[in-house]
């Protein structure tokens, strides 16, 4: 049998645990509920639903290869940049405006990865415009 405080301490544990989960669950869904009722809130939700693996992906990857040796790391970095280089083109297509300006500057920049620019050069001159109708409408209502 366990002593006492460990049992204690364990009930409260678990109840902490259920009730820890059930507030994620709640906050979840009102944060979905938000962001499909906020265009501008669901842009951000969807900017750091891809950024921030992203993010974390290259630090993880600067951290592995701290004491690689340079054709490691630079490996390691590469297959990073063939990955995130397509679901970036993927975000800024799916977030448009001021997005692929970003990724318009990225696509001539020398200090943007090979990858990123390949990807991006898609944006000088295949993106579809926008109907400036459209435009007109939110710059009036703003």
């Amino acid at each position: 049998a366990e002593p006492p405080v460990l049992a204690v301490a364990s009930d409260m544990l678990r109840t902490l645990a259920r009730g820890g989960a059930a507030t994620v669950g709640i906050g979840g869904t009102a944060l979905a509920a938000y962001a499909y009722g906020d265009p501008g809130f669901g842009r951000q939700v969807s900017f750091w639903r891809v950024t921030g693996p992203a993010v974390l992906s290259y630090a993880a990857c600067s951290a592995k290869h701290k004491k690689s040796d340079a054709d490691t790391k630079a490996r390691a970095f590469a297959a990073l940049h063939d990955h995130y280089s397509k679901v970036s083109l993927d975000l800024i297509l799916e977030l448009r405006g001021l997005y692929i300006k970003f990724g318009q500057a990225a696509a001539s920049s020398p200090f943007v990865p090979q990858a990123y620019r390949t990807q991006f050069k898609v944006l000088q001159n295949d993106v579809p415009s926008e109907d400036f109708a459209a435009i007109k409408q939110v710059v009036e209502e703003e």
